[in-house]
């Protein structure tokens, strides 16, 4: 018994929650019917079912939805674990989130496993297992009720409603946090018990283990900012702390310090990476009516688990009677729960633990298009497990009936929860099999989009415009679909149907930079050079994680303007990027070269031809200078033999302009009769293509070649 309970008598209601507290055991008064053996063989269970349910695990692959963006694609994951992929953790925004150790936790399967995914999928199911048996210790370590904290660790563990949490290795966040989270709780119980029984020394060390605990979780997840107010529940029950809710807020102040600095820098992130949509896109009542219905909506999924879906859409306008039956629900269950706050204290905990942990998630400040997400469950509804499982146990004790079949009905629930959580690990096999599954829900519109994109990327065009069209029909605001139904469509050759696409995805969401970048190459395609260039520069502006690609496109585009001083810097800047791309290396070669900056030219020419030996167009414009520079210091003949021969390897000597090339290379060796030859049969190449231009500029070198003088070109001085 604490030592602070004796302090004042207690009213006739506070008498009242004491027994019910009792009832469950209380955390200072463990059961001694519990052996030590039991909670080995507990956690080892749940161990064992968590591993059953989710077997079919290790064949899941990545899937096309934040896996390709968090990881994939990602180069600060993919070079692993360094000093730089460390600060870039701790500083990026990237995604529209801040969570640094959930990243580490990427780069560091990234440096175990590379492109196997297998690894991720059992780090993701060892986290759950290892938040099952915390949940299950800290339950049985508050309450000292062991069968009944088993038994919402079990729902916890084997429940479908997690699957998307486990089985998506993007959503490692849910699961990283979610332990640190029960560590924190952990912790706060030892703290409380601690500072009831007098030992300073002890509880101040709990406390500061519980708010790092806290500080780890927010870096893994920001969604646990709300673990302060639970905190204050467990002080409600079962904790039953005897102090003024004013001290017990004040104890929390650390917590609720760390939880605004979390959320400030979390709407930060996610606005700066246009996260968070505008009252036009999602009105303030489209959000209330959302509210309440996705409260049901996550009660019914938990008590009746069916219809998962990787999207739930938004829909605009909810008939009345539904949005008012699901708030007459929350009302006289929010009633309920409060008029036997005495008798059930664990009904009001458990509930108002629901509420408040979602409330960051219910919609009001709408991130993204969904309105709910199973992921989003994955702590939440342990208040709905509580206060269902201590309901009905504290039900069966004045049934005999109910209390012989209650365990029974227990081990079938669990049954059919590890059925339905095995089933649903089977729907996210592959990208394919994800969406194919959620677009049996005819009205999920980011089902068709990802669906789409899939399709995409077999190069199934068709389909992939049939489900992007699909898409928009169902949610015309939705941004990625125009700007991917504009890639198929600039595939095409369409490109002012994709130029009108962009248009309207930018004018949903400006900070788009995917959707400049390819209107800029939209642009570019039909000649419009002047608006590419500004497209492009707002894909960078709008923190493109192309940056080097979008770079080196304007670069190019700065070529073709023939204003080669910003093509030089852009490119050089995507060179340094990508400093093993052989290819921009070479363009950055004939941009100096337009800007008559041979020697750099020759400069990047070699250290292209370092990084691909065969790349044809290298070979051949570094033997042109060195076969007709007027620089001597430049020229070298053989070498620009050499060069030149292996670009007509390359090409199969189907190209005038290397053939001419391989002419002036023979030439500058003093190989005139060669020289003839090559630039003879350039010239019947020309012709044949009614490039009359070069025919003559080739018909001038033979001449020379007869006169056995090599060709000079002012251009390549």
């Amino acid at each position: 018994m604490l030592a602070t309970r004796a302090r004042w008598p207690l009213d006739s209601g506070a008498q009242q929650m004491s027994q019910s507290i009792a009832k469950s055991q209380s955390i200072f008064k463990p059961p001694a019917a519990v052996g030590s053996w039991r909670k080995p063989l507990v956690c080892g269970a749940l161990a064992i079912a968590v591993c059953l349910a989710y077997v079919r695990i290790v064949r899941c692959d990545f899937v096309n939805l934040d896996d390709t963006t968090y990881i994939i694609d990602n180069t600060s994951i993919q070079e692993g674990l360094n000093w730089k992929s460390l600060c870039w953790a701790f500083t990026t925004g990237y995604a529209a989130n801040w969570h640094p150790l959930t990243w580490i936790t990427h780069i560091i399967d990234c440096s175990l496993y590379g492109a196997n995914p297998m690894g991720s999928h059992l780090e993701n199911v060892l986290l759950h297992i290892s938040n099952s048996m915390l949940l299950f210790l800290l339950l049985e370590y508050a309450t000292g009720a062991f069968w009944r904290s088993a038994t919402v660790a079990a729902l916890f563990a084997l429940h479908p409603f997690h699957v998307e949490s486990v089985a998506w290795i993007s959503e490692r966040k849910d699961v990283l946090s979610t332990l640190f989270w029960l560590l924190s709780a952990w912790l706060y119980c030892a703290y409380a018990r601690s500072s009831a029984a007098g030992n300073a020394g002890r509880s101040a060390r709990f406390y500061a283990g519980s708010l790092l605990g806290f500080a780890a979780g927010l870096m893994s997840k920001p969604m646990v900012v709300t673990l302060p107010c639970v905190l204050l529940l467990l002080d409600y029950w079962p904790l039953q702390r005897r102090l003024t809710w004013t001290r017990l807020a004040a104890e929390k102040i650390p917590f609720f310090l760390l939880s605004a600095a979390a959320s400030v820098t979390t709407l930060l992130a996610q606005k700066a990476g246009g996260a968070v949509r505008s009252t036009v896109q999602f009105t303030v009542i489209s959000r209330l009516e959302n509210a309440p219905i996705a409260y049901a909506r996550y009660v019914q999924k938990t008590f009746w688990p069916s219809n998962f879906r990787i999207f739930y859409p938004y829909i605009d306008l909810w008939p009345f009677w539904i949005v008012a039956a699901a708030c007459l629900a929350l009302i006289l269950i929010s009633v309920l729960a409060f008029r036997r706050r005495r008798s059930q204290p664990y009904g009001i905990v458990g509930w108002l633990w629901f509420l408040g942990m979602l409330l960051p998630t219910i919609g009001l400040i709408q991130v993204g298009e969904a309105s709910m997400a199973d992921r989003y469950s994955y702590l939440p509804v342990l208040g709905l497990f509580i206060a269902a499982v201590w309901g009905m146990a504290e039900l069966a004790e004045s049934r005999t009936w109910l209390r012989e079949s209650l365990p029974f009905a227990a081990v079938a629930a669990l049954a059919g929860c590890s059925a339905l959580t095995f089933q649903q690990v089977g729907v996210w096999r592959d990208t394919a099999t994800l969406f194919g599954h959620a677009i049996k829900d005819e009205k999920n519109c980011a089902s068709f989009y990802n669906l789409g994109c899939v399709v995409s990327g077999l190069n199934d065009l068709t389909n992939a415009a049939l489900n992007f069209n699909r898409c928009l029909q169902l949610n015309p605001n939705y941004s990625k679909a125009y700007d991917k139904l504009a890639l198929v469509q600039l595939q095409w050759g369409q490109c002012d149907l994709a130029i009108s696409n962009l248009h309207r995805a930018l004018a949903l969401q400006r900070q788009f930079p995917e959707a400049w970048e390819h209107l800029g190459q939209a642009q570019a395609a039909t000649g419009q050079l002047d608006p590419a260039v500004e497209s492009y520069k707002a894909a960078l502006a709008s923190g493109s994680t192309n940056a080097a690609g979008v770079r080196h496109r304007l670069g190019l585009l700065h070529i073709r303007q023939r204003r080669f001083d910003p093509a030089i810097a852009q490119l050089t800047a995507a060179t340094e990027s990508q400093p093993s791309n052989a290819q921009w290396h070479s363009e950055l070669a004939n941009a100096w070269i337009g800007a008559g900056k041979i020697t750099n030219a020759v400069n990047e020419f070699k250290k292209a031809l370092n990084l691909d030996p065969n790349l044809a167009d290298a070979c051949n414009n570094l033997a042109w200078i060195m076969a007709a520079s007027p620089d001597p210091a430049l020229r070298d003949g053989p070498a620009a033999v050499r060069l030149a021969r292996r670009a007509v390897e390359l090409t199969g000597a189907s190209n005038p302009y290397i053939l001419g090339a391989f002419a002036a290379a023979c030439a500058e060796a003093g190989d005139f009769d060669h020289a003839i030859g090559a630039a003879q049969q350039a010239r019947e190449l020309a012709l044949a293509r009614s490039n009359s231009a070069l025919a003559g500029s080739l018909a001038a070198q033979i001449q020379l070649y007869q006169a056995h003088k090599p060709f000079r070109d002012a251009n390549a001085r």
